[in-house]
Formats: C-alpha cells, structure tokens, sequence
C-alpha cells in the first residue's frame, strides 16, 4: 500500500511537471519583447513556474519518502524544499522553471542579489498566499510580499550578472550547500529504518496485524531459530517501516529489551510490557543524544555562517560603494 502511495506521488508529480512544462513553453514563446524590455512577469507565469518547481521537488522527495519513517520524511521534505528555493535563487538568481520561463530576480535599486536578500525573500515566501495578494493589484511592478519586503523584482530577462564580490562569498555560500547536503544526509540516514515491506515471510518470520486495520504492521522473529519466538518488530504508524524492535536477551519469554529507533542497539529495558523504557541503557542512548547533537550542530552551524556570510558581503558592498 505504501509503495502504491509513494508510485502515485511519482506519477502525479510527472503528469505536474510535464503540464507545466507545456505552460511556460507557450509562454516563452510569446516573451521576445517581455524579455528585451525586461518586464515584470506577471502573476500566471510565476504561479505555473511556481507548480513546476514544486512538481520537481515532489518527484525528488518520491525517491527518498519510502525510505524512512514519516517523522524523518517530514523532516526531509522541509529541507529540500527550503533548499531547492534558496540554493537556486542564491546561485542562479531563478529556480529551473524560472530560467526555462526566462524569468529571473533581480535587486530593485540595480546592484546584484544578495544574501540577504535572497534570506530574507525566503523567510516571507513561507507567507505564499497572502504574500501573493499584492501582486494581483500591482499592474506596473508586479512584486509579491516576498518581492516588496527584499526590494527584488522577478522581470524577463536573459542577461547573467558579473559583478564585484569579496573572493571569500562564493567560497562561503558553497560552503553553505555543502552543510545542507550533509544535514539532508544525516536525515536520511537517520530515518532509515528496516522496511516491513522488505521481509519475507517464512518459518522464523511471521507477521500480524496489530491494530486490527488490515494491515500487516508488526512481525514476530525466532531469530536463533530454537522455536520460540524472541523478536517483535512494530510498524507503529503504517508506513511499513519498523519504529520500534523488542527482544527477549534472558529468554525467559518476556520481549523486554527495546531497540525503540530501530538502529541495531538497545536502548533500553521495559519490564511491565507496555512497551515504554523502564530502564535506558547508555550506550543506545548516548547513540541517539549523539546523531541530536551532530544534527543540531549543524543547523548550527549553517546559521552562523549564513550570518557571517551575510555581514561579509554587506561590508564589501559597502566598501565599493562608499557607504559607512
């Protein structure tokens, strides 16, 4: 059923992204003079542009959903697209849609994208429906909230800016994609858990339904084949990932031992069999306090550099400009 799921979301995101692909092709064609003049491109192209890119990143998050639980793909699916706007506008001043619309973002003032900018543009651009508001009203600019609180325009245009910037922000901003795609990784990597889905049913493996849903969410294990069952994996929400794995180490017939993240470890001990540690062990624990700690010492770690990043270029934009 999952799989089903995850081969819809795929399919959909296909049909999205071709449609929208025909949309700004008959738009593109019309957009010669719209381009020469640099026009502010209305409301229809950016919100095709707007469905395309968010068909692309479902197609993206299609490939990694399944392999997780749905609190890591959640995760996940914020990160990518946060990073699919910002890493797109900070480098190429458009996301793929825009530039095959030949539509970019510019500064309103004329001086080139900056950071800042393009943080700050992000930051309001989570406000997509309200912020959308006034660009229906503004027939000559055609900004957005986004457009109006980072003094950027979205115009036709073709031209590629080369301007004067402190040799160390490009450094910096690769740098910044750098950490997300580490981030993005430990996501993964610490979602993935052992697909329900993936195992075969046989005489040491059978499965049950534990909820009485008509789903196979959970499965019993003789794993040292002796007859007697000793393992219990649990698919606690149904995305036929295991959540939690018991064991029973005394083999006294009681699963005690809790392996509550599915990692190989165990966490802990529940000896009332409710399913909830009673006693942690230290070692499952300080695994998972650790990859937390790794985790937010990148996010960490991003925000300060992207600040650093930000005052560095502002100091130089200063510096060639005169402005103290």
């Amino acid at each position: 059923m999952f799989e089903f799921l995850i081969l819809a979301q795929f399919i959909s995101a296909l049909v999205t992204l071709v449609v929208g692909v025909g949309f700004i092709t008959f738009f593109r064609k019309r957009a010669d003079n719209d381009v020469k003049e640099n026009k502010a491109a209305g409301f229809w192209v950016r919100a095709i542009c707007l469905g395309t890119d968010a068909a692309i990143i479902d197609l993206l998050l299609s490939l990694v959903a399944y392999r997780g639980t749905l609190a890591a793909s959640g995760h996940v699916t914020i990160l990518v697209t946060l990073a699919y706007f910002f890493f797109f506008w900070l480098f190429f001043r458009a996301t793929p849609a825009m530039i095959l619309a030949r539509i970019k973002i510019v500064s309103q003032d004329g001086q080139p994208l900056t950071v800042w900018q393009v943080t700050l543009r992000l930051m309001t651009f989570i406000f997509l429906f309200i912020g959308w508001i006034p660009l229906l009203f503004d027939k000559k600019e055609k900004k957005a909230l986004h457009d109006l609180v980072s003094k950027t325009r979205v115009v036709f245009t073709e031209k590629t800016e080369k301007s004067q910037v402190d040799k160390w922000v490009p450094k910096l901003k690769f740098v910044l994609l750098g950490l997300t795609i580490a981030l993005l990784i430990g996501l993964i990597i610490g979602g993935l858990g052992e697909k329900l889905t993936g195992i075969t049913e046989n005489d040491q493996i059978s499965f049950f339904d534990l909820n009485n849903d008509g789903l196979s969410d959970g499965l019993t294990m003789d794993v040292d084949n002796d007859g007697v069952v000793d393992t219990f994996k649990y698919d606690l929400n149904n995305d036929r990932v295991v959540d939690l794995t018991t064991f029973d180490a005394d083999k006294d017939g009681v699963a005690e031992s809790l392996d509550i993240n599915n990692d190989g470890r165990i966490d802990g001990f529940d000896f009332d069999n409710d399913n909830i540690l009673d006693v942690k062990v230290a070692d499952g624990q300080n695994a998972i306090l650790l990859r937390k700690v790794l985790f937010g010492v990148g996010v960490a770690g991003f925000v300060s550099l992207l600040v650093f990043t930000i005052i560095k270029e502002n100091k130089f934009l200063n510096m060639i400009t005169g402005k103290k």
